[in-house]
């Protein structure tokens, strides 16, 4: 997908960059391992075709990719205030990749659309009053998340990934990069993007479909803050479909009480919001990535 193609979104132990030419060989590399192939249903890939798949992605208005670096802030030069006078290009290349994030849009179908709309969840909970055009397609994204460096897994990576790629997704309009270095780190000046027609998504349009025998997985998705619900199971396939909450209240968990006397979508827009990135860079694309 070319929305995210120049968007570096910098979390807390995480930078979220674009998949690029770049990145191509080690990703490659980590789908040689039988663990990664049967956790993510994949068949191994010659590099080359690795190559043409890169590129078929970027163009590919139904997939959306971040690779995930790893962010020790605790490292040398790292600390905050080097931070902010580094480029992009500096800051990924003192992080080391980790993984990689991805977001899959298809149509809802027309009886998943009635049950939303009978939901009552037809406005964006991210628009912020803003209009969302109502003529655009009704599109549900699957998630996928892959921590593939061993070393890195159990560090929290997977969990900021998919609030931070979560909070991309449903917030309207998509957020982009402040278009020179420095960037400014409050998001509310950062100008808008070129629209997608398949963003933004509801949150409640958000699933994903983990093998019954993925139990880190499934309690990633099921636990604090996420609070995935079980949709459905395949006994055929042997996998469960999550689902982002229905209701913004069942994601409040025991701190429900701080929705009260707001509506589903100000609740909705709190939790979103605080699941933003800390900046969001840009790192120019050029030819040759």
């Amino acid at each position: 997908m070319r929305i995210n193609e120049e968007t570096v979104l910098v979390g807390e132990r995480v930078l979220l960059v674009p998949y690029r030419k770049e990145h191509v060989e080690q990703y490659n590399a980590w789908m040689q391992d039988p663990f990664l192939q049967e956790a993510t249903a994949s068949e191994p890939l010659t590099l080359q075709e690795e190559y043409e798949m890169q590129a078929s992605w970027w163009a590919d208005e139904d997939k959306l990719t971040f690779i995930v670096l790893h962010l020790d802030r605790s490292a040398p030069g790292l600390d905050e205030e080097t931070m902010r006078n580094l480029s992009t290009e500096e800051l990924m290349g003192r992080c080391k990749m980790a993984g990689d994030v991805n977001v899959f849009l298809s149509s809802l179908e027309e009886e998943e659309q009635e049950e939303h709309e009978g939901q009552g969840q037809s406005t964006n909970p991210s628009s912020r009053g803003k209009s969302i055009d109502s003529t655009r397609p009704q599109m549900k994204g699957e998630l996928e998340i892959m921590i593939a460096e061993p070393s890195l897994r159990r560090q929290r990576l997977a969990l900021e990934s998919l609030q931070l790629v979560i909070w991309y997704i449903t917030s309207f309009p998509t957020p982009c990069p402040p278009p020179s270095f420095p960037s400014s780190s409050n998001l509310s000046s950062s100008p808008s993007c070129p629209s997608s027609p398949a963003l933004p998504l509801h949150p409640s349009h958000l699933f994903c479909k983990v093998s019954e025998s993925n139990t880190s997985s499934l309690a990633l998705f099921q636990r604090a803050p996420l609070y995935f619900v079980e949709r459905s199971r395949s006994a055929i396939w042997k996998e469960v479909e999550l689902g982002f909450p229905a209701s913004a209240s069942t994601s409040q968990g025991e701190s429900g009480a701080r929705g009260e006397g707001k509506s589903e979508s100000e609740v909705w827009a709190a939790d979103l919001a605080s699941w933003g990135p800390r900046e969001v860079r840009r790192w120019v694309r050029t030819e040759e990535s």
